[in-house]
């Protein structure tokens, strides 16, 4: 896998899930050919169908730093920007 540094992110804390969008496991590097997939629920009933990975996530504001492994889904969202439940 490699860097990629997302500028925008959304964070929900009514999501059980952290979800990108599919084209952030091509800027990693991440092949998701025989991934896990699942599925999450979203407002009004709707699912998301999404394949998952393990990735180092971080989080900076540029004096301090977080990180952690996480699961984390790729599916085809509308926006390009991560949600970070």
């Amino acid at each position: 896998g490699g860097t990629f540094h997302a500028h925008t992110a959304l964070f929900d804390i009514g999501s059980d899930d952290t979800i990108f969008p599919l084209a952030f496991a091509a800027q990693l590097g991440i092949d998701l050919s025989g991934a896990p997939t699942g599925q999450a629920g979203g407002v009004g009933g709707t699912t998301l169908a999404y394949h998952y990975a393990q990735v180092l996530l971080r989080l900076s504001d540029g004096v301090e730093h977080a990180e952690w492994q996480a699961t984390v889904g790729f599916a085809a969202l509308p926006r390009q920007y991560a949600l970070l439940g």
